[in-house]
């Protein structure tokens, strides 16, 4: 993450990206664990 982002949207603006940003990951979290256990299910 680079620091001149957050300096420029200021406080309010850093914490509502990294609020979007960790919503991102566990979305992708999320969609990679289910098509794991779809995966694990169809070699069962």
């Amino acid at each position: 993450m680079d620091a001149p982002r957050f300096r420029r949207f200021g406080s309010f603006g850093a914490s509502r990206y990294a609020k979007h940003a960790v919503l991102y990951r566990v979305r992708i979290l999320l969609i990679a664990a289910l098509t794991w256990l779809d995966d694990s299910q169809d070699r069962l």
